[in-house]
């Protein structure tokens, strides 16, 4: 496989990780959470499972940081070998 066909099959792939994840983001619902505006019976602290990140939520921000993460790999190897002499030539 040359090096053309495999880089833009991982740019593809980034591309698909980042629209996967603006998918997940769009059909998740808000986050739900509660308060509590009582004291607790018990002697031990109560604190409630707050999070306002829904579990899809979280999952569409994991796809983006793997996207996010394998474009600027793209990125630094584009720029990595755009500095590199072509072949057959010295650097004199």
């Amino acid at each position: 496989m040359s090096l053309r066909v495999r880089v833009a099959a991982v740019a593809v792939v980034a591309l698909a990780l980042l629209v996967a994840a603006a998918v997940a983001w769009s059909q998740s619902g808000p986050a739900v959470y509660g308060w509590f505006a009582y004291a607790p019976l018990a002697d031990q602290a109560v604190v409630p499972d707050v999070s306002m990140l829904t579990p899809r939520m979280q999952v569409a921000l994991g796809l983006a940081a793997g996207g996010l993460v394998l474009l600027a790999g793209l990125i630094g190897f584009g720029l990595g070998r755009r500095g590199r002499p072509a072949r057959g030539t010295s650097e004199a």
